[in-house]
């Protein structure tokens, strides 16, 4: 029995969700910038600011994985009758 270690390791998932990350976290960094009231906030609570980029992207990539299982399991079906 071979064991596939690469069927473990997601590595596209895995860069999108550095992605989103890296985005959310500039959209962040550019709004603190512009709002100092933001930035107030940031230095007063970094670990509630990091918690809720967090659960953010965690929110964000849910939201593209359910987009994903919508395309692929109701979209395609009706594109593939269609052709």
């Amino acid at each position: 029995m071979k064991i596939n270690i690469s069927s473990y390791f997601r590595p596209t998932a895995i860069i999108f969700g550095l992605l989103v990350f890296a985005v959310l976290l500039a959209a962040f960094v550019y709004s603190s910038r512009q709002h100092k009231a933001i930035t107030a906030i940031a230095h007063d609570r970094p670990i509630i600011v990091l918690i809720l980029l967090l659960v953010l992207a965690f929110l964000v990539i849910r939201m593209f994985g359910m987009v994903f299982g919508f395309l692929i399991g109701i979209a395609l079906p009706f594109a593939c009758k269609l052709e």
